[in-house]
């Protein structure tokens, strides 16, 4: 908050009840001086609650997110974390970003440590399993999103997991 701010609410609040009186006393150019004040500091007040509103609105929609979002061409990738630091991608982000259909794609043949489905959560992807699929798409894409999901994502989630267990050993 701009340290003013405390000022012009103050200015702002006393300036109502200064008017009040004015107009009651018949002082119309007093009343029109503070209503210019009143105006300006309650202008202020609205400005720095205008400029508050964007990073607001950002930290709304992203809260599910904890201050994290990863981008791949333009594309969000949605990451969560297992229980041993490692990250899984959600199935459908990476499906999208490897430009892969999910019709005809056996995702059977993924392991328990490549795929996971939780009961009404989303379909989720390890890293193990991000190479498998990138196998099936073949080309610069799939070579760019795994090299940047490793570098991007899954190194720097595992060296947040080893400080953590250096911390608490």
């Amino acid at each position: 908050m701009h340290p003013l701010m405390p000022l012009h609410a103050a200015i702002g609040g006393m300036g109502a009840i200064v008017l009040a009186f004015c107009l009651a006393a018949g002082h119309a150019r007093t009343a029109l001086l503070v209503t210019a004040l009143c105006a300006y500091s309650w202008g202020a007040l609205l400005v720095e609650a205008g400029s508050r509103l964007p990073a607001l609105l950002r930290a709304f929609h992203y809260r599910g997110w904890e201050g994290r979002y990863y981008e791949f061409d333009g594309r969000q990738i949605r990451i969560e974390d297992a229980d041993d630091g490692e990250p899984w991608a959600w199935l459908d982000d990476v499906l999208h970003a490897l430009e892969l259909q999910r019709q005809g794609l056996r995702l059977g043949g993924l392991s328990a440590n490549e795929y996971r489905q939780r009961a009404g959560g989303p379909e989720l992807v390890s890293l193990a399993g991000i190479v498998r699929l990138a196998k099936l798409r073949h080309g610069p894409v799939a070579a760019r999103f795994m090299h940047w999901f490793e570098r991007s994502v899954h190194r720097p989630a595992m060296r947040r997991t080893a400080a953590g267990e250096r911390g608490q050993g």
